[in-house]
């Protein structure tokens, strides 16, 4: 649950200058238990816009870029670059 956020209070990650390409989210997971860029667990809300998530380990087995989990509802990804 994230409190405070709701309908009218969501919670937003985007690029400023609204270029997809200027704004790199990026992770270099090792492990299995952390095997994510973003992992949205339980949490509603939230807003990714105009921006790249990607994985910084492309040679292994832990490459998920996006993790939703235990009923995150309401969460908008658009006009994203995902590798």
């Amino acid at each position: 649950m994230t409190y405070g956020a709701s309908e009218m209070n969501t919670i937003a990650f985007q690029s400023e200058s609204g270029d997809s390409t200027a704004v790199i989210l990026q992770f270099n997971s090792t492990i299995s238990t952390a095997n994510y860029v973003v992992r949205l667990a339980g949490a509603d809300w939230f807003r990714f816009r105009k921006m790249t998530i990607s994985t910084a380990n492309y040679s292994s087995s832990y490459g998920t870029v996006i993790d939703l989990a235990a009923y995150s509802e309401d969460n908008i990804f658009e006009n994203l670059r995902v590798s």
